[in-house]
């Protein structure tokens, strides 16, 4: 359940042109200026961001050339091109050469080396005989005249490693089979991660959770034999003695390991998918790694209720579930179980000290049909805390769409034989009804909801994704939050 892209490397060296030795012989890649502007295009390298041709060796034993294109040289058009080339790193060959250009070197820097490491990430892990690996190091240039910015460039490029790092981590586990990556399995995985970290770790099973009153938790990981684990991450890099001067950041994760549907049994198309349905819950973890990696100054509590849904022991239609916040539920579709065991989540980091709260799940089918594989929603009534997290998504460059609040669904939500019910009845709206339903745990704190079912798992190669599988949404927004959070105050 766990992976090693530590392995995978950068440096920064000083030279003109490329710098090449006897060390790089078997793959460059080039950067973008003029000069070799003109070799790529002699060479016939489109100019789009990840256009790829690769020269052969002149001679044996010589370096073999990759020529990416780098659109307009953008920040994500880098990452593209760097991640398009460490794919292409194939039959030995692990060096890529970046020649950094002279007008922001720390921002490209940042963008390749986080491209790079993410197209290394090797996903085809099961089978008989795994991939061997060929960890990718990413040699970058640094332009003539730029000693001074030496350690920005650094500090940019490591820090790019470290988030790619993570993100890696989360890719893995929602990657992996549901049979392998169990309630138990993503809590030893998370232990390993956090081995040595200075979070504090707490893995609670039912037992423990029952005394903490998750009700509505328990009733969903009582559908299963997988016994669940609700794991409780804390990061205490607040100033001391600042005492609630600073906001406390609660992150809940959903972490369904499998997500069969209960007795509203899902599609057989799409069940092969419920794997990633714990993908909010490995970025909430795999953030909270990098949160710790980096000391940010500033106190993070994390609750992530991992549990599977079957139809073996599933709630039945109809059923009432009583909630850690007092509120009574009617389930009218045992589908939505990714709801209750928010709920609780959320009631937890609350009790725990949050003050401001973002809950990351794949909560519903319907954000998918929206909007495709490349945004995730963000759903909540209060705007100054969702534009902050909108402006740290934008930052990490997790794609990220705001949809409107309407009181239209609270009001459908309500139960004429319990408090609330699970869903509204009606065969629209179902991101909109989900936000309803989680904003009445929220105790009025700020918070926003992010839906991520649409982007978890892609099916195609795009941008820095090459190929199928899981994407890492949401490790660097949250990581970018928990920054932004520890230079400055929160907008609510």
């Amino acid at each position: 359940t766990d992976v090693d892209d530590d392995t995978n490397t950068w440096e920064l060296v000083d030279g003109e042109g490329l710098a090449l030795d006897a060390s790089v012989t078997r793959a460059v890649v080039l950067g973008r200026d003029a000069e070799l502007d003109v070799v790529a295009r002699r060479e016939g390298v489109a100019s789009a961001a990840g256009a790829l041709l690769v020269v052969p060796a002149p001679a044996e034993g010589g370096a073999r050339t990759v020529l990416v294109g780098a659109g307009d040289g953008d920040t994500e058009s880098l990452r593209t091109a760097a991640a398009v080339a460490a794919a292409a790193l194939v039959d030995g060959a692990r060096t890529l050469v970046w020649q950094l250009a002279a007008d922001d070197p720390a921002g490209e820097a940042a963008a390749v080396v986080e491209g790079a490491l993410l197209g290394a990430h090797a996903r085809r892990r099961w089978g008989a005989q795994p991939p061997v690996e060929h960890p990718v190091h990413v040699r970058l240039v640094a332009p003539a005249g730029h000693g001074g910015e030496r350690s920005a460039i650094e500090a940019a490029a490591g820090r790019a490693a470290l988030l790619a790092t993570w993100t890696n981590r989360a890719r893995h586990v929602v990657d992996a089979p549901a049979g392998e990556v169990t309630p138990r399995g993503l809590a030893d995985a998370a232990c390993a991660w956090f081995a040595g970290s200075g979070l504090d770790v707490q893995v609670h099973d039912a037992d423990a959770a029952r005394g903490l009153g998750l009700h509505a938790y328990l009733a969903v990981a009582g559908t299963s034999r997988e016994e669940p684990r609700l794991l409780v991450v804390q990061h205490r890099g607040a100033p001391p003695g600042e005492g609630n001067a600073r906001p406390v950041l609660g992150l809940v994760g959903k972490a369904i390991t499998f997500d069969a549907g209960g007795l509203f049994l899902k599609p057989r198309a799409e069940q092969g998918r419920q794997r990633a349905d714990m993908g909010g819950g490995a970025a909430v973890l795999a953030a909270m790694g990098a949160i710790a990696a980096l000391g940010l100054p500033v106190d993070v509590v994390a609750v992530v209720p991992a549990a599977e849904n079957m139809p073996g022991g599933s709630l039945h239609p109809g059923d009432v579930v009583a909630t850690a916040e007092g509120i009574r539920v009617e389930v009218d579709n045992p589908d939505a179980e990714g709801r209750l065991t928010l709920a609780d989540g959320l009631h937890l980091a609350r009790s725990l000290g949050a003050t401001h709260l973002v809950d990351v799940a794949t909560l519903t089918g319907a954000i998918r049909a929206a909007m495709g594989d490349t945004h995730a929603g963000a759903f909540t009534s209060d705007e100054a805390w969702r534009d902050t997290v909108l402006a740290a998504a934008q930052r990490g460059r997790d794609p990220l769409w705001p949809w409107p609040p309407h009181d239209r669904f609270r009001t459908l939500l309500r139960s004429d034989r319990a408090d609330l019910r699970t869903s509204t009845g009606r065969d629209f709206g179902y991101p909109l009804a989900a936000a309803a339903f989680i904003e009445h745990f929220t105790g009025g704190l700020p918070w926003v909801h992010l839906d991520m079912f649409s982007v978890a798992l892609v099916d195609d190669a795009l941008g820095v994704q090459r190929g199928a599988g899981a994407t890492g949404w949401g490790v660097r927004l949250l990581v970018e939050l928990a920054a932004g959070l520890a230079v400055g105050s929160p907008a609510s």
